[in-house]
């Protein structure tokens, strides 16, 4: 079904598609609920839906394993900063292997 945008006005008539006005409808009511939660100032009861929507992001984007992990770090941080990271971050796991395999070492030295 389709309605006519200009009916009163007979310029030139054109039809909005049903989904297309739904659409702004739907736009419409997100900018009231909006201003209301700024007017009622409690934009924090949202706290609690954003977190627990990122939550199940970040599980979703951890069960996908390192290549998945990688891939979101890099989308996020770009490239180079996502290379500087990812070297540090495996740096400081060959530090910790080499310290833990001196302390075995150690421990098997009479």
């Amino acid at each position: 079904m389709e309605k006519d945008v200009f009916s009163e006005q007979a310029i030139f008539p054109c039809r909005i598609p049903l989904f297309l006005e739904e659409f702004m409808k739907a736009i419409d009511e997100l900018s009231e609920l909006i201003q209301s939660l700024e007017d009622g100032g409690e934009s924090g009861v949202l706290d609690d839906l954003v977190i627990d929507l990122k939550c199940a992001e970040a599980s979703a984007i951890n069960n996908e394993g390192v290549s998945g992990q990688v891939e979101y770090v890099v989308e996020q941080l770009g490239i180079e900063e996502a290379l500087k990271q990812l070297r540090a971050f495996v740096q400081g796991l060959r530090s910790s292997s080499e310290r833990e395999e001196g302390e075995s070492a150690d421990a098997l030295s009479p």
